[in-house]
């Protein structure tokens, strides 16, 4: 068995405000990362910390871009266990997928609004954060408890075969 990580997250954007002043929810952004150390994760935002309309797939690191900009992030950092396959599964959708294939992905502003609606709304190759994480999992059967256009990062505390490994500042992560 392997773990795979989840990281929700609470920076001081803008954007990052305004969804927790309506939502409410502790945490509104989620990564995904493929080793304990967080070296790196994966995730759907901005791609320049000054220009939030520029969105799309992400390499994320603790101590660079929005997490340099807003270093006393909270976070919260969750393991999830899953079988060989299914990781290597996810480390080939991620690598030969989103990284080789970046610039082909966009940030999907107009599905945001409608996560807690009934609206089914998934357009191809356009995703919010934790869309892209439900949909990475539900691609190795893994089940999340809502479909990726309706996940919100707080949602992932639901998964099963998973435990809360951190919560604290994420660039004083050091597992």
């Amino acid at each position: 068995m392997k773990h795979i990580y989840i990281i929700l997250s609470q920076s001081g954007t803008g954007v990052s405000k305004f969804l927790k002043f309506f939502s409410h929810k502790e945490y509104n952004h989620s990564s995904l990362a493929l080793d304990k150390s967080l070296d790196e994760f994966y995730s759907f935002g901005r791609k320049k910390v000054n220009n939030f309309l520029n969105g799309g797939f992400v390499i994320e690191k603790k101590d660079k871009g929005v997490f340099e900009k807003w270093p006393n992030t909270p976070c919260l950092v969750i393991e999830k266990e899953v079988t060989d396959e299914q990781y290597e599964r996810i480390e080939t959708i991620i690598r030969k997928g989103f990284i080789e294939n970046r610039e082909n992905y966009k940030y999907d502003f107009f599905a945001v609004p409608f996560v807690n609606t009934n609206w089914n709304i998934q357009r191809a190759d356009k995703y919010f954060c934790s869309s892209f994480v439900a949909s990475i999992l539900n691609s190795v059967d893994i089940q999340t408890i809502k479909a990726p256009n309706h996940m919100e990062p707080i949602d992932f505390l639901q998964l099963e075969n998973s435990k809360i490994i951190y919560e604290g500042i994420l660039q004083e992560y050091n597992l």
